[in-house]
Order: C-alpha cells, then structure tokens, then sequence
C-alpha cells in the first residue's frame, strides 16, 4: 500500500503506529523487521533491468548510416570490390565500438556513483538506537531525523521538533517546508501540503524529528515518480533524426543518380552487367562512410568534457541534445532552482555593506558602502550565533537562509567554529513561523572576562 492510497497523513499518529502494530518508543524488533524485509524487498527504487550484450550490439547498427555502410559492404563483397567491402566493414565496427565503449564507461561511472553514496539512517530496533543502511528500512520502522541527515523513506511524524525538510525535488518550492506531528485532513491533499509527512531522498534543514515508516521503494512518492519516468517511451535524440534526415537523403541522391546512369547507358547500349557495377559503385561513393565515425568522436569528446564537469551521459547522441533545445521551462520565479541564497546586501541602524558572489561559493567580497564602524563583525555576530547551519566537506549542511549567512561569515573572514565555541548557546527558541523569529541564549564575557 503506497503512502498516497493510505490517507497516512490524516490519522493521528497513535493510530497510524497501532496500524503498523509498533510502539514508537520502542520500533520494531529484529524479527519483525527481518520478515518484512524479506517480504518487501529492499528499500530502494527499482533499477532498470540490463540490456543482454548482443542486444546492446545490436543496437549499434540501428541507425540508417550503420545499416547503409553494411548494405554498402554486402554489396561491395558481391561485386568483388574486396578492399571496398574491407573498408565499409570495419568502419561500421568502429562506430559500434565507440557506442559501445561510451555506454560502458556511462554504466561503469554510475554504478561507481552507487557505491559511493550508501545512505544510512537512524532507528530504533528493540528498543534501542541503531544505524542501519538505507536499504534495510522497513514499514513500521521509528527513524531518527536530525539537520543534516536525509529522510531514508515516506512516512509520517509522530515528533517534531523545529523540523524543517527541503523538498524541492518533489514540489519545485526552494524554501524548505515546515514539518509538524499534527495529522492533515482532507483526501486531496498533495505532497506539498502535508506538513505531518516526511519524503524519501528529501534532506532535513533544520530542527528534529521522529517518522514512523509507512512507504518504502517504489511504494514512495520518490517512487511513483520514478516509475512514470520508467514508464515513459523514449524519443531519439534530435541529433539521431538529423543525421537519419541526412541518410535518407543520400540514399535518394544515389539512387536516383543510379536511374540516371542507367538511362543513359542503356540509351548507348552499354552492356548491363558494366552498368550494372558502375551504378553500384557510384552509389557506395555516394555514401560519406567516415561521417558515422567522425559524429561518434566528436560527441565522445563532448561526453568526456561533460564528465569533467561532474555530467554522466548514457547515449551518445543525447550530448548535443541541449545544442536543439529552443525552449526552457522554468518554476515559477523564472529559474532552475539550486536551493541556494545568496547574501547581496546588509543594512542595519548605522552601516551599509554590499556582497559579491553568488550561491554558496565563498569566492566574493564585502564594500562598505556607508557609515563608519570599523568593520562587519557586529553586524553579522548574532546571524552565525543563531545558525544551525554547517559546512561540511565545502557543502552547506541546513537551512538555506541560515547557509547563506553562514557564506556570509566565512567572506567576512570570521572563524565561525571558534565564534560558536566562544559563545557557547545555553537555550534555543525555535523558528516561530508567526513570528518569524529564531532566538539563541549564549554565554558570553565582558572586557574583565567576566
């Protein structure tokens, strides 16, 4: 049962943990989650089945100018044009190995992208905390969500604490959404507005929580996506119908150049078998044999560039497909969305300062456009205080209002770890919504380091 067809999100969460038959200070025992485990499979999303190697060789000599150069190279071995047959032949294998090679090193980078990213989660199993793979979370499973981790699979809150979960790969909005353990009513209530449920592969910002799984794979919203994009027919690239275009109008030429020679010909009374050859050998001329081979280096130049830029493309001819891409659209502010701010300006009673820089990168300077304190710290000290934002390996890990600020600091040349360990916090007000509002209580000394 999907967490789309159970209305999850209206019931109170006393009842959705009596349905799952697990108490949420406890979570399931070993045994239990053992046997749904197993009943259910992993928790993961279905992984497309892989291609048999001679249907991927195959598919090599899909293409109109592969099948024209085999055609060519059949009928250059019945006329006995041997070198000509030789030629065709092996270009037609280079094209196919090219193919070949790109999509393996496209498999091999994924798969290698897979190992890297196991993700882990939280729970309680027996009462007791335990970190498990991702994989291993089952229905009626009680995660453990911090700021930083990310939600293992769809379930819903029975505990909230200042939870804020960004999921803008599911609703396109970049302001993180605010979470909370009070059930949501009403049957036609979309991902966006339930604020009692949490989503696969969706990262917490801020605050803690407490979910009871009630969707795993392809059971998730994550996973309905998925299985409509699985769903959906693939098109050829814009490039591949080019280049079919451009065949298809060769083979005309030629053969209508064929017609000609043969008219003329007969018209002289040439013998047929002579014009027969010469008609033949017109036409494999015709034929540009190192086009194939020549498009497939060039894109795979292209395809190794995009990898240089952190892009992994399974087909070949999808690297020039943004190069035919006439229209972009957008969410509704008019951009692609990165989930990233970007401090440009700060104001406050005496001083004006204006930032450089965009998105998190700390790459930027600070102008002091007006007034005369001698510098930002004062301006800025209470933002980094207040933030439950970190970096961690060069990534903002939080919020994104609190992430930018943190930017902001690191511009300013603060060491905010050293400022956050001399101002140690004592008490938290969380995020008010109403309000608008966040407050932190720090121990601090005075000039005597009183």
């Amino acid at each position: 049962m999907t967490a789309s067809a159970h209305l999850w999100h209206a019931e109170p969460a006393e009842s959705v943990a009596y349905e799952l038959g697990v108490d949420p200070a406890v979570g399931l025992d070993s045994a239990r989650a053992t046997a749904r485990r197993a009943e259910a499979g992993p928790n993961a999303l279905p992984e497309e089945r892989p291609v048999p190697a001679l249907r991927r060789i195959l598919g090599q000599f899909t293409s109109y100018m592969q099948i024209i150069l085999v055609a060519s190279a059949i009928v250059s071995l019945l006329i006995q044009e041997w070198g000509t047959a030789v030629v065709l032949l092996a270009l037609s294998v280079v094209n196919a190995v090219i193919g070949l090679r790109q999509e393996g090193k496209a498999d091999s980078a994924m798969n290698a992208l897979k190992a890297m990213t196991k993700a882990t989660a939280r729970v309680r199993r027996d009462g007791k905390e335990a970190e498990i793979a991702a994989e291993d979370v089952v229905v009626g499973d009680v995660v453990l969500l911090a700021a930083g981790d990310e939600v293992p699979a769809d379930g819903r809150l029975v505990a909230a604490t200042a939870l804020q979960i960004d999921e803008s790969a599911l609703t396109g909005e970049s302001v993180p959404a605010a979470k909370d353990a009070n059930p949501v009513t009403g049957k036609e209530v979309g991902p966006a507005d339930q604020s009692d449920m949490a989503f696969m592969s969706t990262p917490v910002t801020h605050g803690s929580g407490v979910l009871l799984v009630t969707a795993t794979g392809a059971a998730t919203e994550l996973g309905r996506i998925s299985g409509m994009l699985t769903a959906a027919r693939r098109e050829m690239s814009p490039l591949s119908k080019e280049l079919n275009r451009l065949t298809l109008w060769i083979v005309g030429a030629a053969a209508l150049t064929m017609v000609v020679l043969f008219a003329l010909g007969r018209g002289r009374d040439e013998p047929w078998d002579a014009l027969f050859i010469s008609a033949v050998s017109l036409a494999i001329a015709a034929v540009p044999e190192a086009l194939p081979t020549v498009t497939q280096t060039i894109l795979s130049m292209g395809g190794l560039d995009l990898a240089k830029r952190h892009a992994i493309v399974k087909d070949l001819p999808s690297v020039e497909t943004l190069g035919f891409t006439s229209a972009v659209n957008s969410d509704k502010t008019g951009t692609l969305t990165m989930n990233q701010m970007t401090v440009v300006e700060v104001v406050d009673a005496f001083d004006r300062y204006t930032v450089s820089g965009t998105g998190y990168g700390l790459e930027g300077r600070i102008h002091h456009a007006a007034g005369s304190s001698p510098g930002i710290e004062e301006a800025i000290l209470p933002h980094l205080v207040a933030s439950d934002a970190a970096l961690v390996d060069g990534e903002v890990v939080g919020d994104p209002t609190e992430g930018a600020l943190l930017v902001l600091g690191h511009k300013a040349g603060l060491d905010v770890a050293a400022t956050r360990e001399r101002l140690p916090r004592l008490a938290t007000l969380p995020f008010d919504p109403a309000y608008k509002l966040m407050a932190t209580f720090h121990a601090a000394h005075d000039g005597q380091g009183c």
